[in-house]
């Protein structure tokens, strides 16, 4: 007899624990929750604390997607659905999942967003790495991917280096002053030694 009291008051108190705890409903990617009111609360209190769940709710950011299929064609064709993925991860994974070899530059950062169908991996990579400014190079059968330092090289017209850095022309001066002084006291040692 007292078992069976011990147990529906188990009962009773879990019963009221799980009234009052919050109920999680996954929408998506989101996860809002939502409380149930409680009634020792006011309609004030809930409105207030549903707003600070909406706030929070609205901070995070959206979970990243990397989804690639290979389509089913003659060609080798695939459809790439990236939202907000690291671009280390997006190589990693076509290294591993396609057979690749790829090495990565430690300095290659960023996020990739992108819509691709109908387009062979080796054009996806080059895309992907020219919207990152990146370097693809190929040794034999490894792909080194790595930052595009240089990007555009401009011939500067009526304009010279002493325009533009003085100090390194100033150096310059220097130099050609001293190779100067240099060839002359080679001049004056070898007329010397001819005058002997």
């Amino acid at each position: 007899m007292n078992r069976n009291k011990l147990l529906i008051v188990i009962f009773l108190i879990s019963f009221f624990l799980l009234r009052s705890m919050q109920i999680v409903i996954a929408e998506g990617d989101k996860k809002e929750p939502v409380k149930k009111p409680s009634p020792a609360l006011s309609q004030e209190q809930v409105d207030k604390e549903q707003e600070q769940v909406n706030k929070e709710s609205e901070t995070t950011s959206p979970t990243p997607i990397i989804e690639i299929k290979r389509l089913d064609t003659e060609e080798p064709f695939y459809s790439f659905e990236l939202r907000d993925a690291e671009i280390k991860d997006i190589l990693r994974i076509l290294g591993h999942d396609y057979n690749l070899n790829i090495l990565i530059d430690e300095e290659v950062k960023g996020k990739v967003t992108a819509s691709l169908r109908k387009i062979s991996l080796e054009e996806a990579l080059e895309k992907i790495a020219d919207m990152q400014n990146l370097l693809l190079e190929k040794r034999g059968d490894i792909i080194v991917v790595k930052p595009n330092l240089i990007k555009k090289i401009f011939k500067l017209k009526y304009i010279s280096v002493k325009d533009i850095f003085p100090k390194l022309a100033e150096k310059e001066r220097e130099e050609r002053k001293q190779q100067r002084e240099e060839r002359k006291d080679e001049k004056s040692e070898i007329e010397e030694e001819k005058g002997d």
